[in-house]
C-alpha cells in the first residue's frame, strides 16, 4: 500500500493511523492479517482513485485545448471495456 495513495484518498489522519496499525501488526507478527487488511484497503483506495481520475482529467485536458470524456476503469474491467468499445466503433454502434 502507497502512503501517497492512501493520503490522497483518506487524507493523513487516516493514512497515518493506519500505518501506526500496521506496524503494530507487525510487532505482533500478525502477516496474515497485515496481507488481508492491505488488500482490501487497497481495492477501496483503487476504487476511489479511479473516480478521482474519471473526474480530474477532463478538465485538466481542457485546459490544454482537448475535449474529451475519460472513462476510467479498474485493470481487471480494461479489457473488456476496450474490445467492447472497438467493436462498437467498428459496427458503428455508439459506445454507450
Amino acid at each position: 500500500m502507497k502512503h501517497n495513495d492512501l493520503v490522497m484518498v483518506t487524507g493523513e489522519q487516516y493514512a497515518q493511523s493506519f500505518s501506526t496499525m500496521l506496524d503494530a501488526f507487525a510487532d505482533l507478527e500478525l502477516h496474515d492479517a497485515i496481507k488481508q487488511v492491505n488488500s482490501k484497503v487497497q481495492a477501496k483506495v483503487n476504487a476511489a482513485l479511479i473516480e478521482k481520475l474519471a473526474a480530474a482529467l477532463p478538465p485538466k485536458l481542457q485546459e490544454q485545448g482537448i475535449i474529451t470524456t475519460v472513462v476510467a476503469k479498474s485493470s481487471i474491467d480494461q479489457s473488456e471495456f476496450f474490445f467492447d468499445f472497438v467493436s462498437r466503433i467498428q459496427s458503428n454502434d455508439p459506445p454507450s
